[in-house]
């Protein structure tokens, strides 16, 4: 089910079924919900059950039911998390895995699938070090230039920005988790209660023209992404210097003063109209930091019209010329967590900062860089 198809169907329930499906989701039970709502378990029951059929999750067994719960938690998971509270991924992911132990061959597999989809976002949060969010600026840049309306091979029946929506929507709730992860306790308990962090943000931009909004649109609810796709359509060109060099201007100004550092991610669909002015963006910031740690610029590619030979040379020539390495590019298909790539571009070892596609397609080009770091 993608993004369209799930925003369809949760939007033609019935106001009862919204009501027990957000119960559901906060992890009450079927005769707690019965009792808040004045209905008996049984009729909770059948309306978890129209609930999944709404959402293509139908039972092939009567007696299925509960285990379709899993496979209905996991894709709130992906695509509205601020619903799901964490504890219900937990108890989901045990249920799950009784569910394995007592089924034949056939619904082990397919439950297998489900405990994978879930254990991800329990373990995006849980493995990723305190620090990596915790006292970090989030500058999402997102490229609004016309071409975006084209659709590839890679992107099904949707455009780029359709498809790329669905994408950022992803990584910002994976961000957000971790930060409330890393928050306090009181802290940790009132994202809980309520869904999403509300000590954490990200600040986002859409750019194209050569100019730049004053202020960013500020993002603690990943719900919120969808919406701002459909706001900011696609315009004109791809000048993404002036955005970000007021980003950084940004964090110069306030969060580094404050020991912060900063993560400035953008999505791209091709080469930037303004790359020369993009190069020296990056190389201002770099002398003005103590280590590649401070901050990072990531470029995420998008669609058949990425020269990946072309980034992939401005990353090794970009950082080749700078005092840090605080230049990554990569695939937007290729990056399957968002937390492991932040993550991977904080290490000492230049190998284990290229990801795998790299690594097979590029071989020369990763000990190229080995072997000039090595003689450094």
């Amino acid at each position: 089910m993608n993004r369209w198809q799930f925003t369809e169907a949760f939007e033609g329930l019935t106001p009862r079924r919204r009501q027990v499906l957000k119960l559901l989701l906060a992890g009450v039970s079927d005769q707690d919900i019965a009792q808040s709502l004045h209905i008996e378990t049984s009729t909770v029951r059948k309306h978890v059950e129209n609930i999944c059929s709404a959402f293509r999750l139908r039972n092939e067994f009567p007696d299925e039911r509960r285990s379709k719960r899993g496979e209905l938690i996991a894709l709130f998971a992906k695509y509205q998390p601020e619903l799901v509270t964490r504890q219900t991924l937990s108890v989901t992911h045990q249920k799950l895995s009784e569910v394995v132990d007592d089924n034949n061959h056939k619904i082990v597999k397919r439950e297998d699938t489900e405990i994978r989809v879930t254990s991800e976002v329990r373990l995006t949060v849980k493995d990723v070090s305190d620090s990596l969010l915790s006292n970090r600026d989030i500058f999402i840049l997102i490229d609004q230039s016309g071409s975006m309306v084209r659709k590839d091979e890679d992107t099904g029946n949707q455009t780029r920005y359709e498809y790329l929506a669905e994408v950022v929507e992803g990584h910002i709730a994976a961000i957000l988790s971790v930060g409330s992860e890393s928050g306090t306790k009181a802290d940790e308990k009132i994202a809980m209660k309520q869904g999403y962090p509300t000590d954490n943000r990200v600040s986002v931009y859409f750019f194209s023209r050569e100019r730049v909004k004053p202020k960013p649109i500020v993002i603690n609810d990943a719900s919120q992404v969808w919406k701002l796709f459909v706001k900011n359509k696609p315009k004109t060109k791809t000048f993404v210097a002036p955005t970000l060099n007021h980003c950084v201007n940004t964090w110069l100004t306030e969060g580094k003063p404050n020991g912060k550092g900063a993560f400035f991610i953008i999505y791209t669909d091709g080469q930037f109209d303004d790359e020369e002015q993009f190069i020296q963006c990056i190389a201002s910031a770099c002398s003005k930091i103590e280590n590649h740690k401070d901050i990072k610029f990531f470029v995420l590619g998008l669609g058949k019209d990425i020269d990946i030979e072309h980034f992939l040379a401005l990353d090794f020539n970009v950082n080749q010329t700078m005092k840090f390495n605080i230049f990554v590019f990569d695939l937007v298909n290729e990056v399957d967590d968002i937390i492991e790539l932040l993550q991977r571009q904080l290490t000492d070892d230049p190998y284990l900062g290229f990801p795998d596609w790299v690594r097979i397609r590029h071989p020369d080009l990763v000990e190229k860089v080995i072997q000039m770091t090595n003689d450094e």
